[in-house]
């Protein structure tokens, strides 16, 4: 993720060093919350791992993440 200023230059960067993947963005009514939605791939293994994260919107910190179950034998 990349936040960006109204002058363009970088806020912060998140990179993806661990192999995450983000499918959906939204934002919070106060522009406080970064929500994302997506997996974190195990190349090594094959598998994956689905989350929803709550990110901090001035400074890029996750502040909470909930795991979520594979469905139906579904990694």
């Amino acid at each position: 993720m990349w936040a960006i200023n109204p002058d363009g230059t970088t806020l912060w960067f998140l990179s993806d060093v661990q192999h995450n993947f983000i499918h959906k963005l939204s934002v919070s009514p106060d522009d406080a919350v970064i929500f994302a939605q997506g997996l974190t791939s195990d190349n090594q293994t094959g598998t994956s791992a689905r989350w929803f994260r709550g990110y901090d919107a001035t400074d890029g910190a996750l502040l909470w993440q909930i795991d979520l179950p594979n469905e139906n034998d579904i990694g």
